[in-house]
């Protein structure tokens, strides 16, 4: 359940944005056959649009996937919008692209604008009840992945703080990395379980320390992965602004 919640809210994503265009654009074609839209005009039968409505989602299934809107991948709520204007901007822009190469003028472009700001609406609404439905489940404690931090200076500390106020995550423990450098890692993950006399089921490492060597890294990698923890290393702010790490 914990592996696939994420994968589930993608497709749950992916299912909303086309159900969005869906509707957008025949809400577009009704606003426009009734004259709501550029007043009233011959409007093609419907039919003669649906050929090309198969470009459009396969166009917006394109950009989308190009632009990481559904990867896996923790956004901010605003860096979300903006990724969502931009992509609706640049979707549109190709659509009307190929309209003008392929000369498909019965094609009302006023509709497409319409229908793309129905889409962009939609879609930020739906991406709105997403975050809050995702909250909800995380404090129903649904999916939440227990995490070991590794580390005992300033910055682990400020870490393990921050990890309280992050949805979806719960701190477990904290591991000093002076533990880590002078005993085996079988040996010291065993003494460490008995000594919380709790289990210590685990789904991520977090290394939040200078103080190991590569060798020690890598032989924390390999535990984690044989363990099946996922492993994640966080740079201080002097590698992370020199080596452009997020």
């Amino acid at each position: 359940m914990k592996a696939k919640l994420s994968e589930w809210f993608i497709l749950l994503q992916i299912g909303l944005d086309i159900g969005a265009s869906v509707f957008a654009f025949f809400s577009a074609f009704v606003l426009k056959v009734n004259g709501h839209i550029g007043g009233k005009e011959y409007v093609p039968a419907l039919s003669s649009y649906l050929p090309f409505f198969g470009v459009i989602l396969l166009v917006q299934l394109i950009v989308f996937f190009s632009l990481g809107l559904y990867a896996f991948k923790r956004r901010s709520f605003l860096r979300d919008s903006s990724l969502l204007i931009y992509a609706t901007l640049l979707w549109s822009g190709m659509v009307l692209a190929i309209l003008f190469l392929e000369q498909q003028f019965y094609f009302s472009r006023l509709l497409l604008i319409v229908a793309f700001s129905l889409f962009f609406v939609l879609a930020f609404i739906f991406r709105l009840i997403i975050r809050v439905l995702r909250r909800m489940i995380y404090k129903m404690g649904v999916a939440v992945k227990e995490v070991l931090v590794v580390g005992s200076g300033e910055q682990a500390q400020y870490l393990a703080h921050a990890l309280h106020d992050l949805p979806g995550y719960h701190l477990k423990a904290m591991l000093p990395d002076e533990q880590i450098e002078l005993q085996n890692l079988a040996e010291l993950f065993s003494q460490f379980q008995s000594e919380h006399s709790q289990d210590l089921a685990l789904d991520e490492v977090w290394v939040d320390t200078d103080r190991l060597d590569q060798m020690k890294h890598e032989d924390l990698f390999d535990f984690d992965a044989y363990h099946r923890m996922l492993y994640r290393y966080d740079p201080n702010v002097f590698t992370r602004s020199t080596k452009q790490v997020e």
